[in-house]
């Protein structure tokens, strides 16, 4: 799971430079499928980790919460 998510964060920041790179000319190469093809990508690849983080994140908060009030759930350590 480490690997993965160290090659998944290798490529997004691949995108995001090409993003960044690119955003120039996204008003201008709208027209031609590809791009935006390859813009649909980026943002459907940038909801999934957004989500993913925001879950990890989630999890941790409850964690911490349970960590935090332990009378409230003393079955869980």
């Amino acid at each position: 799971i480490e690997t993965l998510r160290k090659e998944l964060k290798e490529k997004i920041d691949k995108m995001k430079t090409k993003e960044h790179g690119e955003t120039k000319n996204f008003s201008f190469t709208r027209e031609s499928p590809g791009s935006q093809k390859k813009s649909l990508i980026i943002g459907s690849i940038i909801s999934f980790v957004l989500s993913v983080i925001y879950m990890v994140v989630s999890n941790m908060f409850t964690k911490n919460l349970f960590m935090l009030v332990p009378k409230r759930e003393p079955s869980r350590s």
